[in-house]
């Protein structure tokens, strides 16, 4: 991976298109870490791939941008994979379209104009349930559920507290008794997101009729090909299974 990303950035270099360019370097989910080494490492994040944790979620980017991003800075700004459609709209001088999106630019973090992002809020998905959200460095577990395992969602009421400035491994679970008015808070936003949700047609990973030209992978299992023609080809480990 180390040599591909040099070879892409020793091109663009070779055709001077490296400083009208961004590379961003980041990761769909956390570390596999029930695969041991080859599954890689949150460090000190609880939880991993497919989880609602810190560890299944949060993720280290790297933004690159020679001439415009100061070289060995590290921000603490909060942000997510979704603010990449506003920044790219700001930077390319293109409008956001007209609807309520989760996206708030990153340039003024990245050029070094600010030191926080607009966001201040996360909102943690598991397909279409809202598993648990982030206010500030204070975030609530209303469901939990393990990564690949075939157990239901275990819902908590009241939600699991933990600060995560001073608790990233989320390990000390704050009284909910103690801290009410944080809850009151959290739920006040998540009340707010929600009226923000409207219907949707179903999702191509929705649908047993997959198209692979659309959906090369899918949503089953661990690791998945295409044959050439249609059919999703579902490697488990101990064989291939043919999804109809």
């Amino acid at each position: 991976m180390d040599d591909s990303i040099g070879q892409i950035v020793g091109r663009l270099r070779d055709l001077g298109l490296l400083g009208d360019t961004m590379i961003v370097f980041s990761s769909d989910n956390g570390a596999w870490t029930e695969e041991g080494l080859n599954g890689g490492s949150n460090g000190l994040l609880r939880g991993q791939k497919g989880e609602t944790w810190e560890g299944g979620m949060r993720v280290p980017t790297i933004f690159y941008w020679t001439g415009h991003i100061a070289s060995g800075k590290v921000s603490l700004a909060l942000g997510s994979q979704l603010d990449f459609l506003a920044t790219f709209a700001e930077l390319a001088g293109a409008s956001m379209p007209n609807k309520t999106l989760d996206s708030y630019s990153l340039v003024p973090v990245l050029l070094g104009q600010a030191a926080a992002s607009s966001r201040d809020s996360v909102f943690y998905y598991r397909d279409a349930t809202l598993m648990a959200a982030r206010y500030g460095n204070y975030k609530a577990h209303y469901f939990t559920r393990s990564g690949w395992g075939l157990d239901k969602p275990e819902r908590h009421d009241p939600p699991l507290l933990y600060h995560l400035g001073h608790d990233p491994s989320e390990q000390y679970q704050l009284n909910a008794t103690e801290y009410s008015s944080i809850l009151e808070q959290i739920n006040s936003v998540v009340e707010a997101h929600n009226k923000t949700i409207g219907s949707l047609p179903p999702s191509q990973l929705d649908l047993y009729d997959y198209d692979c030209k659309v959906c090369p992978c899918c949503d089953h299992a661990m690791l998945c090909v295409c044959n050439s023609t249609s059919t999703p080809v579902i490697d488990v480990g101990h064989g291939f299974y043919l999804f109809p």
